[in-house]
C-alpha cells in the first residue's frame, strides 16, 4: 500500500499487483454508488470502493474499503480521470 500519491500508469500498475499475502490472493475491485455531476470543466465523481480477497483457506473477505473522489475531463480520446483521491477507511481492530 503507498503511503503517499500514487501518480501516472506505472505507479497506479505497481500499485494495482496483488499482494502475496494471506488477506488479499486475489482482489476483486468494487465500486458502487457512483455518482457525477458537471462541472464548468468536465465533471466531479465520487464512489464507494469495495476491496474482496481470497484468504488461503478459500475464503473470500473484505480486505479494503473506502471512497473515490474524482476530477474527470473530456479530451479527444474520450473522457479522462485528470485527478483521482482514494481515502481510506480504516477496519476496526478486534
Amino acid at each position: 500500500t503507498p503511503s503517499g500519491p500514487v501518480k501516472g500508469h506505472a505507479q497506479l500498475r505497481e500499485m494495482a499487483k496483488p499482494q502475496n499475502d494471506a488477506s488479499n490472493l486475489a482482489p476483486v475491485h468494487f465500486a458502487t454508488n457512483i455518482i457525477i455531476h458537471p462541472t464548468q470543466e468536465g465533471a466531479k465523481g465520487s464512489s464507494y470502493l469495495i476491496l474482496v480477497g481470497d484468504t488461503q483457506s478459500g475464503k473470500q473477505v473484505v480486505t479494503g474499503k473506502g471512497f473515490y473522489d474524482d476530477i474527470l475531463v473530456k479530451t479527444s480520446e474520450g473522457w479522462r480521470f485528470q485527478k483521482r483521491s482514494y481515502m481510506r477507511e480504516v477496519f476496526p481492530v478486534e
